[in-house]
């Protein structure tokens, strides 16, 4: 086999690769919200159900935060893979279409903004998917703790509307958060050969 050959060889696994990365993300991105949505109403369906008996939705509520946790810290590595793959391939390219431009040698600048405002780029996206998800699961978990902690109905406040209000802020600190790890990992995108894959 040549070097041209092996070349070709792998530009088609790098780009099988990325191909298969994006599927396994937008896969997620189906899945998680619909399945989160699902769970979180039923679990707070019933308030005064909730309410009398709050334990096994607080660790139902737990466990869903865990599990999108994971699927969150798993599409961030993801993110890095892609990127990795990404540089890989337009150096490929770059060595295959010599004079030209191949596939991935042109990159779009972040030039895009929603309602003149906010920039629109692929980071800031699943930050707000995945950030709210974590947030609204926030809901069920704060609903449970505030019950038990208020057994003998002491506080004033409405426990739904004090949890709500704490599920909005736990998910806008989810967003700015993983909206920071998607642009440094961005960042690194142009920097060939600071991107390490998380093993």
């Amino acid at each position: 086999m040549d070097e041209r050959e092996e070349l070709w060889r792998n530009h088609d696994s790098t780009l099988a690769n990325l191909r298969q990365l994006a599927e396994i993300r937008l896969r997620l991105l189906a899945v998680l919200p619909t399945i989160s949505g699902l769970a979180i109403g039923l679990a707070t369906f019933d308030l005064a159900a909730f309410k009398a008996s709050p334990l096994p939705r607080l660790l139902i509520g737990i466990l869903g935060f865990i599990v999108t946790l994971g699927v969150t810290f798993y599409d961030q590595h993801n993110s890095q893979l892609y990127i990795i793959s990404h540089q890989r391939k337009r150096r490929l390219e770059k060595d295959l279409f010599t004079g030209h431009s191949g596939e991935f040698e042109i990159q779009w600048g972040r030039t895009f903004r929603f309602l003149w405002l906010f920039e629109m780029w692929h980071g800031r996206g699943l930050a707000l998917i995945y950030g709210s998800v974590l947030g609204a699961w926030l809901f069920p978990v704060a609903c449970g703790i505030l019950w038990m902690a208020d057994a003998g109905n002491a506080f004033p406040l409405s426990v739904p509307k004090v949890a709500a209000l704490l599920a909005a802020i736990g998910a806008v600190i989810m967003i700015c958060e993983l909206q920071r790890l998607a642009s440094f990992i961005s960042r690194a995108d142009t920097l060939p050969g600071r991107v390490e894959p998380w093993i």
